[in-house]
C-alpha cells in the first residue's frame, strides 16, 4: 500500500497479476499439448481457451440449475416419501392461500358496496 498512488492501484495490480497468471497457465497448457500432439493442434487449443472461457461464463447459471435439478431428482429417488410429503404440504398451502384470497376478495367487495 505504500507505493499506491490512488485507491484503485491495489485493484489494478490484482487484475494485472490475474491476467499474467491466466496467460502463464495458457502457455503451460499450450506447451503440454504441443509436447503431446504438436504445435499446430496446440496453437488451435490455446486460441480456443478464451472462447471456451466465454462460453463457460455464459452457461454457468444454466449448468448450476441443471445440477440442482439432478440433485433434487436423486434425493426424491432415494426418498420417495419426502416428495409425497412435500406435495401434500404444498397442496395444503395452496388451499390456504386460495381461502385467504377468497376472504380478501369478499372483504373488498363488502367495502366497495359500503
Amino acid at each position: 500500500m505504500r507505493s499506491a498512488e490512488s485507491a484503485a492501484d491495489p485493484a489494478m495490480r490484482t487484475i494485472v497479476a490475474g491476467s499474467a497468471l491466466v496467460l502463464a497457465f495458457y502457455a503451460a497448457q499450450g506447451a503440454l499439448v504441443a509436447a503431446v500432439v504438436g504445435w499446430i493442434p496446440a496453437s488451435l487449443y490455446v486460441i480456443s481457451l478464451p472462447l471456451a472461457a466465454d462460453v463457460n461464463f455464459l452457461l454457468r447459471e444454466r449448468l448450476r440449475r441443471a445440477v440442482r435439478r439432478a440433485r433434487t431428482y436423486l434425493l426424491f429417488r432415494r426418498r420417495p416419501k419426502l416428495q409425497a410429503s412435500l406435495q401434500q404440504d404444498f397442496q395444503a398451502l395452496r388451499i390456504e392461500a386460495m381461502e385467504i384470497e377468497r376472504q380478501l376478495q369478499g372483504r373488498a367487495s363488502v367495502e366497495a358496496t359500503a
